[in-house]
């Protein structure tokens, strides 16, 4: 596990370091910072599979960085004393709020959340944030219909047509969405709030009509699982 920390406190920046170390053990590696540029240089010259923010880095909001990070393949996790502003991070995408101060049995729940890719605080997602060409961007999620598996991530489908990219492939978004976002194909996760009809032919091909006419495959071991949903 390849891990970003952006602590701006030297000893809580260490003991962050050092606990992670513990908990993972040998496959652990991080990168420990502390400011938010040292954080965007060490972004762009390396892959993580996570990062630890707090959210006041040396008296600036993380909260730019969160949305930059969240857009990205990478996870986000929390740790902060600012535990009113946990709501306002799982609506953007975080993946654990880990509040100060922490205990190593917290930190190590978080970090267990990661490897499994489990979210915690209730699926609160509002909204996507994306890449585009000025910056990142907001989609509410209640836009989204369904989502396709791409090389470079995911695609999202929109209410009216539109689509957008996002870097964090299918298995890794679908944790933080709301329940009502199933994988109905290994390549496709829909909104079932979006569901027309559950069509089954002959040839043991199933699809999802949508309700602005597209169309979702369906797998056949996910079928039954889906129709119970549908129900």
């Amino acid at each position: 596990m390849k891990l970003l920390i952006v602590e701006d406190e030297p000893l809580l920046r260490q003991r962050l370091s050092r606990l992670c170390q513990e908990i993972v053990g040998p496959t652990f590696s991080a990168v420990a910072v502390g400011s938010l540029a040292q954080a965007r240089e060490a972004l762009q010259d390396r892959a993580f599979d996570g990062l630890l923010l707090d959210l006041n880095v040396a008296g600036h909001d993380g909260f730019g960085l969160l949305l930059e990070a969240a857009a990205g393949a990478m996870h986000v996790i929390v740790v902060s004393g600012h535990g009113e502003r946990a709501l306002e991070a799982f609506e953007l995408g975080v993946l654990d709020f880990v509040p100060k101060p922490f205990s190593r049995e917290r930190l190590a729940l978080a970090l267990q959340r990661l490897e499994g890719m489990q979210v915690t605080g209730g699926r609160t997602l509002r909204h996507l944030a994306v890449w585009r060409a000025r910056g990142v961007a907001l989609v509410d999620v209640e836009q989204v219909v369904c989502i396709a598996a791409i090389p470079e991530g995911s695609e999202l489908h929109l209410q009216g047509g539109a689509t957008e990219l996002h870097a964090k492939p299918l298995d890794r978004l679908l944790p933080l969405l709301p329940t009502g976002f199933v994988r109905c194909h290994r390549t496709w996760i829909v909104n079932l709030a979006a569901v027309r009809l559950l069509h089954s032919s002959r040839g043991s091909r199933s699809w999802l009509e949508l309700q602005d006419g597209r169309e979702v495959p369906v797998g056949r071991s996910r079928l039954a699982a889906l129709r119970e949903r549908l129900l």
